[in-house]
């Protein structure tokens, strides 16, 4: 349920990932849009990006090698980003909504999904059909793979995230606190309790009227309370 969530805001505790810069040359006409539909090219992999030159396409393939020989596509912190779990043989994700991936069948092969999001992260551009940088829409993927295979250090420019950055900004992200508030029975949507991220201002230590607080929860289509709590165990 807070996966998604808890990933994003794990990455940005620690700021943007290294070399990633609040404006860059031709940011400034880059429309804001959060995660979109999945693209729906036959390989599994968005093709419409732009070409790289010579240095880009060279560093973007040793850092699929590099992922090669490391198995990243198996690593444990790979697979919980994308919230994989073990479907007999393969793996799922736990995530069905289609903008968390970038590659066709990237809910079911890992290995698809690293290859699509490498080839995202060195883009010179959004992939099409999505409106913001790759690097910018998934931050604790950039901040991992960043770090396991060099990609900076080894070729890899970095995007402006100025959306990214004012987040970060207005918030001031200090500790992430797991909050259950408790159930009350008279409210049916409450009878169980509530669950929510509470994010403490690093300004204000201590202060929970300050913090940023995140909630999942749903929008009710009926007050039927057969059916009510029936959708709501579904």
């Amino acid at each position: 349920m807070y996966g998604p969530l808890v990933s994003c805001v794990l990455a940005t505790l620690h700021g943007p990932s290294p070399g990633m810069s609040a404006t860059a040359p031709g940011s400034a006409d880059r429309p804001e849009n959060g995660l979109e539909a999945a693209d729906s090219s036959p390989t599994g992999v968005d093709d419409s990006r732009r070409p790289l030159d010579d240095d880009g396409e060279a560093a973007l393939i040793a850092a699929l090698n590099r992922a090669a020989e490391r198995n990243t596509a198996e690593h444990p912190f790979w697979r919980r980003l994308l919230h994989y779990e073990s479907d007999g043989d393969s793996v799922r994700s736990l995530v069905d909504g289609s903008g968390f991936f970038l590659a066709t069948d990237g809910a079911r092969r890992s290995e698809s999904e690293l290859a699509a999001t490498l080839e995202a992260f060195f883009a010179d551009g959004p992939v099409a059909p999505h409106a913001m940088h790759a690097q910018c829409r998934f931050p604790a993927r950039l901040q991992f793979l960043a770090k396991e295979l060099e990609l900076f250090e080894r070729g890899l420019k970095p995007q402006a995230c100025p959306e990214l950055v004012d987040f970060l900004k207005a918030i001031q992200p200090g500790r992430v606190y797991l909050v259950f508030a408790a159930a009350f029975l008279n409210a049916p949507a409450s009878a169980f309790g509530h669950t929510l991220l509470r994010i403490e201002n690093a300004r204000h230590p201590g202060d929970a009227l300050v913090s940023t607080m995140v909630n999942y929860a749903a929008y009710p289509t009926t007050y039927n309370p057969i059916l009510y709590t029936v959708l709501g165990l579904l």
